[in-house]
């Protein structure tokens, strides 16, 4: 039923389902200067990253919409939250956003740090609702 509607006027089909109009070619949009509150994040986080050789419909991701724990050194970084994330603008796109809000998708980064502080690199893991997803999955 939504590939006629998304064929004929994706922009209606994008707003009936909740979502913007976003262009990936100016990701201004996804800037944290738009946030509310200061954004806590580190400053090697901070600014809008291309994931490159991304086999998913995502292609963009401000870390700074995430939230971060500095005794921990963990970002939780949710799929859903406005300005975010980027995708490409595809049927299979829509659906993956709208289950992600309903599944509280999410990305736990726990970073390493050298003696200076700096972050160095980050296990990835993964949290849907309350539970974690084992990594060997």
């Amino acid at each position: 039923l939504m590939i006629p509607f998304w064929l004929i006027t994706p922009a209606c089909l994008l707003s009936c389902l909740g979502l913007e109009e976003q262009s990936n070619h100016e990701p201004a949009y996804m800037n944290a200067a738009y946030m509310r509150a200061e954004s806590q994040v580190p400053e090697q986080l901070r600014g809008v990253f291309y994931m490159r050789n991304n086999p998913l419909d995502d292609d963009l991701v401000c870390f700074e919409h995430g939230t971060w724990d500095e005794e921990q050194k963990t970002l939780v970084l949710p799929v859903y939250v406005p300005h975010g994330w980027s995708f490409k603008q595809t049927v299979n796109s829509i659906v993956v956003l709208k289950s992600v809000g309903l599944l509280r998708y999410r990305y736990v980064f726990k970073f390493t740090t050298n003696e200076y502080g700096a972050l160095l690199e980050a296990t990835v893991g993964l949290k849907v609702l309350c539970f974690t997803i084992p990594s060997s999955v």
